[in-house]
């Protein structure tokens, strides 16, 4: 079980990478409303994360004893997010945390998602080189952990609606309460 939820962390971390290199200029931009000068942390940002996706998962389909000092340096990265993202929360910034692509608002959401990250540090107590799992079943963890991630990942995105999502909706709703509920009069 500790493999599977620290395989979920793991998950989360590769979907930061692939998002953070695939909407690179994206992430500088959502940096630069935080930072002066955001091209080296991106970049930095961008180049931790993706290193330490593919080192853990090599030690871990490895079963080699560097897996924990991988998952301790993900756990630190993992802190700094849940720092960044919760002081964001408590100024009551209207900023977006640059998590994901989205400019929206950092919301409670993004800082439970930042705790699913820190996940990846249960992997330091994976019993490396003992052969506790064989070669598939590691795969299928990881695999597993991966899909999890991937929900987890869309989730906060996917449970706010857009703004004009939401301006439809409230046309719609005073469009229904202006007098046309059943029974009115047509």
């Amino acid at each position: 079980m500790i493999e599977l939820l620290g395989s979920v962390g793991w998950g989360l971390l590769v979907f930061g990478a692939v998002t953070h290199t695939w909407h690179h200029r994206q992430l500088r931009k959502l940096l630069a409303m935080h930072l002066d000068h955001e091209r080296i942390p991106a970049l930095a940002l961008t180049m931790i994360e993706a290193g330490l996706a593919v080192a853990i998962a090599i030690a871990f389909l490895g079963d080699f004893g560097a897996l924990t000092w991988f998952a301790l340096a993900a756990l630190v990265l993992a802190s700094g997010f849940i720092v960044w993202i919760a002081r964001l929360l408590l100024s009551n910034s209207e900023l977006p945390c640059a998590c994901s692509f989205s400019e929206a608002p950092t919301t409670v959401w993004s800082l439970a998602r930042a705790v699913c990250v820190a996940l990846v540090g249960l992997l330091v107590f994976v019993n490396a080189g003992s052969g506790e799992l064989d070669s598939a079943e590691r795969v299928a963890t990881l695999a597993v952990g991966w899909a999890v991630a991937g929900a987890i990942f869309v989730l906060p995105e996917a449970l706010s609606w857009p703004e004009a999502s939401r301006a439809i909706l409230a046309r719609v709703d005073a469009h229904a309460t202006s007098g046309n509920s059943p029974g009115a009069p047509i």
